[in-house]
């Protein structure tokens, strides 16, 4: 066989060996399901596993990139074992959380009223915000070369907002620009709305302030906020066993991120739990109450 024909053959079965890895990656990387927790080690007395509940602002890869390092955390802080359930909308997650299927859920601020409200569901802890507090803001974002400067400048616009049940969007719609003119369109989560005011497919778009401080260097700039509503909660169903919601809120409560063990541990959490926790009581989200009544929307 001469050299020519050898390394074309060498280079053939290179390819295919490669291209076959590949593909094994790919199926791997997009199996469906969510993961499924490490089994016990010998002598691990966690016998009891912990379903939590979220819905995303963020893609759903992009939700188990910053929510499970926090189950991972208590799952080595407690004795229990922790794992993500995903839910597709706000409403499946609280008939996840009312039906048993989960424990606790990181909720938004306006789905935990409206859930108190129904359901009596429990707030367990709050983020705090890099400042120390435990607020947060929902702005309106357009593109950097976007003529629109204010909420004024919506009229007649198209504005990208998340679902109706986030305070985001309940903000703008009752808040922030109620008696302006301007043609919503929904997006699955805030993350959607960002991508869709980038690519110019919405003149405007609604969204936490979390999610848009990523953005700020790719082309957004913000034009109005909503000032501060409590941030939001993780919350429990209201017969969670006590001494559950005692190890999670003591776990998250602890973290400090001026200790260097601590922050490197927060570091590994999403953005908008990086700063640590603090416990959250139902009267904090009076503000929230507040702008449901000045709206006339329920509870």
């Amino acid at each position: 066989m001469s050299r020519v024909a050898a390394f074309a053959l060498a280079v053939g079965v290179l390819f295919v060996a490669t291209s076959t890895l590949l593909w094994r990656l790919v199926l791997d990387l997009t199996s469906f399901g969510p993961p499924i927790p490490a089994a016990a080690e010998p002598g691990d007395s966690r016998s009891e596993t912990v379903s939590i509940g979220a819905v995303s602002r963020l893609s759903r890869s992009s939700l188990y990139h910053g929510y499970q390092p926090v189950l991972d955390y208590l799952s080595r802080a407690t004795r229990y074992r922790f794992r993500l359930r995903p839910a597709s909308s706000y409403r499946e997650a609280v008939a996840d959380l009312v039906a048993g299927r989960t424990r606790a859920a990181f909720f938004g601020g306006l789905l935990y009223v409206e859930a108190r409200a129904e359901f009596g569901v429990v707030p367990l802890v709050r983020p705090r915000n890099a400042s120390g507090g435990a607020e947060s803001e929902s702005v309106v974002v357009v593109r950097d070369d976007s003529s629109i400067r204010d909420l004024a400048g919506l009229r007649g616009r198209s504005v990208a907002v998340p679902p109706a049940d986030t305070l985001s969007a309940r903000w703008l719609g009752s808040e922030g620009a109620g008696d302006l003119s301007f043609t919503l369109r929904t997006f699955a989560n805030h993350q959607a709305v960002a991508h869709q005011v980038l690519r110019g497919v919405c003149d405007a778009g609604v969204l936490k302030e979390r999610v848009a401080l990523d953005y700020l260097a790719r082309g957004l700039r913000v034009v109005a906020r909503s000032g501060p509503f409590p941030s939001a909660p993780l919350v429990a169903a209201p017969d969670t066993d006590p001494a559950l919601t005692r190890a999670v809120v003591d776990s998250l409560v602890r973290l400090d991120p001026r200790r260097p063990q601590d922050r490197a541990v927060l570091s590994t959490f999403d953005a908008e739990f990086s700063s640590g926790f603090v416990p959250a009581r139902d009267s904090d989200y009076e503000p929230i109450r507040a702008l449901l009544a000045r709206s006339g929307g329920p509870p």
